[in-house]
């Protein structure tokens, strides 16, 4: 089935294009990265695929809450059925483009293999969306210069890049994602992945539970018990975005805000240190715990 759709999807003149782009260096990417804020806005992205009924299920939540998110699922699944790509935008959300296929570590291929795996996959999302999308968000990967510029030679205007990962095994308590939801800084760019486990290079240490791992359990129980857990953490992360106050905008949305007499207090602040490093406060003498 890939490589049929590999074939439908060939595009040779696009991607000779951006090939030349590429090796002239004509466009590169920028990195949306969490920014400052001080308004309590958060970015909530969905990654990966899952069936269409979990899809439908979670959308579901997030509009009880009140919550729009983007969503970045493999254009190798849009193309298999098109009804995702209908559920998610009908239902008020955005999705960007998370590659043809979501694989991993892209950093490690060669530049012609990235840019005909973009090329393709911009094909297919505007098939079924409408549009190109103007931002990607690789799966695991390491956003290298070369990576940049090979995402701008498609016509890629953004890479997203976040360190804040979760997915079915990363709470059991809800009192504890409620505390998690409350730590989290304006601005924060918060990904949920809808299948499979977290690379090493995702994981900072939330999960409470492999839940995978249980001893005694086949393969279509499993699929199961993940669905339930996946399904039971977003609707705990989205009651505590809502419950918590904060505005959810989408991904292309989050942009350093306009801080005000702060930003002059910085700039003042900048100019008058002239380079010069602070010394390390080691100790806040505090009793108040949140400072912590």
């Amino acid at each position: 089935t890939e490589h049929m759709l590999q074939e439908r999807y060939s595009y040779k003149d696009e991607i000779a294009q951006a090939l030349k782009k590429y090796e002239e260096k004509a466009a590169k990417s920028e990195i949306i990265k969490e920014p400052l804020l001080l308004e309590k806005r958060i970015s909530l992205n969905f990654e990966g695929a899952t069936d269409e009924e979990t899809l439908e299920m979670i959308v579901k939540i997030l509009q009880e809450h009140h919550i729009k998110a983007t969503f970045f699922i493999p254009a190798m699944e849009i193309a298999e059925n098109e009804n995702i790509a209908k559920l998610v935008l009908n239902n008020g959300h955005d999705m960007q483009n998370y590659t043809l296929t979501g694989t991993r570590h892209m950093h490690e291929w060669e530049a012609e293999d990235v840019i005909a795996e973009l090329c393709r996959s911009e094909a297919i999302y505007k098939k079924y969306y409408g549009y190109c999308p103007k931002i990607v968000k690789f799966n695991a990967t390491k956003l290298t210069d070369d990576l940049l510029y090979e995402a701008g030679a498609c016509g890629l205007s953004n890479v997203v890049s976040s360190d804040r990962y979760l997915n079915y095994t990363s709470f059991s308590k809800e009192e504890t994602v409620k505390d998690y939801v409350r730590a989290l800084p304006y601005g924060a760019i918060v990904s949920i992945k809808l299948s499979g486990y977290l690379d090493e290079t995702e994981y900072t240490g939330n999960t409470e539970a492999a839940l995978d791992k249980k001893a005694g359990l086949n393969t279509e129980e499993k699929e199961s018990l993940a669905e339930s857990n996946l399904l039971r953490v977003v609707e705990w992360i989205a009651a505590a975005i809502e419950s918590d106050g904060y505005e959810t905008v989408y991904v292309k949305e989050i942009e350093e805000g306009d801080l005000g007499d702060l930003s002059q207090s910085y700039t003042a602040l900048r100019e008058q240190n002239n380079g010069k490093e602070a010394e390390p406060i080691n100790y806040v003498y505090t009793t108040d715990r949140k400072a912590a």
